[in-house]
């Protein structure tokens, strides 16, 4: 099908900071890394209303006009600094944001050139929002709620000059408006916005947001926003909450055995999932632990913290795979390590085998482990744990990439188990309840503690 380039660009932070401020949506998942890790993206992802506007900006500049009817599907999330190409479909009239073949959005106008009498009620406010953290039973309670019209109209002639100079402030305004009432109201906290169907052309003398319906199956949540310059149609899913490991108190209740008194471990990717799990279970257990992260600092920190408020003393020390270092990772001389290092696993964007997908997680699961490996001969370290998955089982084959990787992660522990004096044990994991495979559907997940049990009993 015919289409024409329109522009392209990257979102950088400032810019994600630059349109929270414009419209009032704070979210974390948009401004925060530390807590985007957490998240099903894994990365800060961009306003989907904010590449909206921008696609309607840019389409202005090459001489067309708005409808008065949109529909706006987000169905990628555009990470930071990611180069992204808008492109104009004329016989459908769609404009798309994509790169290569990955679509992250697809807007559809129709009707006619939007008009630009619109009315402002702007409520300036010098204090960030604060974000709703709702559940979805909250959600399904809810009936009518105030729409309030934060965004500043200051930002529009700096964010999007060819709306500023075609449209009214208040109309463009009242659009970014749509991403606070998602990010931080309803859903809220945890939220992802799905789509939006936006009728320019109706007039509204009340400002509402009404929850038209839910789905409990899928968690998904509609809403009808009516401001004074349109109607809105959003869907959005209220995500997982980010996954908690069971607090000390709680792990150590369900400890029965202490095997692993005075053994030096190195746990490397500790601060989360299943790794901060195992360092938990080991010190509790009265092991010496060393264990690293690379880039969750707060998350590691408060690990450290935790144990020591226990009286539990443990080393922490930075290790990353982009550029691994060594010395420090070694230097308490550890007779167990646990490999723990991954990026995050459920980032599929596009059909096929992606090599540059399949050289990431190869990175992680191949390289830097052999390179581990190497280093465990050479201290003479005798034990060596490697996660594999149960994925590599299954025959859909719907994460290639993964799969290969860590097949070829087995075969390293299967090479390297010939070597006197090393042993590397890798079990093949089932789906197990951590942020990494946090889903809002409903698929069971392995408790942490009940899988890593047995590996540890066997291991040490």
């Amino acid at each position: 099908m015919e289409k024409s380039f329109i522009a392209s660009r990257k979102f950088t932070l400032q810019d994600q900071q630059q349109f929270a401020k414009f419209s009032g949506d704070f979210n974390p998942i948009h401004l925060s890394d530390e807590y985007a890790r957490k998240t099903p993206p894994g990365k800060v992802i961009v306003h989907g209303i904010n590449s909206l506007l921008w696609a309607l900006d840019v389409f202005l500049m090459t001489g067309n006009n708005i409808l008065d009817y949109l529909i706006v599907k987000f169905l990628q999330p555009i990470y930071l600094d990611e180069m992204v190409d808008c492109h104009y479909y004329p016989k459908t009239q769609v404009i798309e944001i994509s790169k290569t073949e990955v679509v992250f959005l697809r807007l559809k106008l129709s009707g006619d050139r939007c008009a630009n009498d619109s009315h402002m009620d702007y409520s300036n406010s010098t204090t960030e929002p604060e974000v709703s953290e709702l559940d979805f039973s909250d959600i399904e309670s809810l009936d009518r709620i105030d729409f309030i019209q934060s965004a500043d109209p200051s930002y529009v002639k700096a964010l999007y000059p060819a709306l500023f100079a075609g449209y009214e402030c208040s109309l463009v305004s009242q659009i970014a408006c749509l991403s606070s009432v998602v990010g931080m109201q309803v859903p809220g906290l945890h939220s992802i916005f799905v789509s939006a169907a936006l009728n320019l052309k109706k007039k509204n003398n009340i400002q509402s947001i009404d929850v038209i319906k839910t789905d409990r199956r899928f968690s998904l949540v509609d809403l009808r926003v009516n401001t004074f310059n349109m109607e809105a149609k959003l869907r959005a899913i209220a995500r997982p909450v980010p996954t908690e490991s069971l607090s000390l108190t709680a792990l150590n209740k369900k400890i029965t055995k202490r095997f692993a008194v005075g053994k030096k471990v190195l746990v490397i990717g500790g601060s989360r999932g299943l790794g901060c799990y195992t360092v938990k279970i080991l010190a509790l257990m009265g092991a010496n632990i060393t264990f690293s992260y690379a880039k969750g600092t707060q998350d590691a920190e408060r690990l450290k913290k935790e144990l020591a408020d226990r009286n539990i003393g443990v080393k922490l020390v930075h290790f990353d795979v982009i550029d691994p270092k060594f010395d420090k990772l070694f230097a308490n001389k550890p007779d167990y390590i646990f490999y723990f290092s991954t990026p995050k696993i459920f980032v599929k964007r596009s059909k096929g085998f992606e090599k540059d997908l399949y050289s990431n997680f190869k990175l992680f699961y191949v390289d830097t482990f052999k390179a581990i490996l190497d280093k465990c001969v050479s201290l003479s370290v005798k034990h060596v744990f490697y996660p594999s998955s149960v994925a590599v089982l299954d025959e859909t084959k719907e994460l290639p990439e993964y799969i290969q990787a860590k097949l070829e992660g087995e075969s390293l522990c299967k090479e390297y188990n010939n070597l006197r004096n090393l042993t590397v044990l890798y079990t093949r994991l089932p789906r197990t309840l951590t942020d990494q495979t946090a889903t809002h559907l409903s698929i069971e997940s392995k408790d942490p503690f009940d899988v890593l049990m047995p590996i540890l009993e066997k291991f040490l």
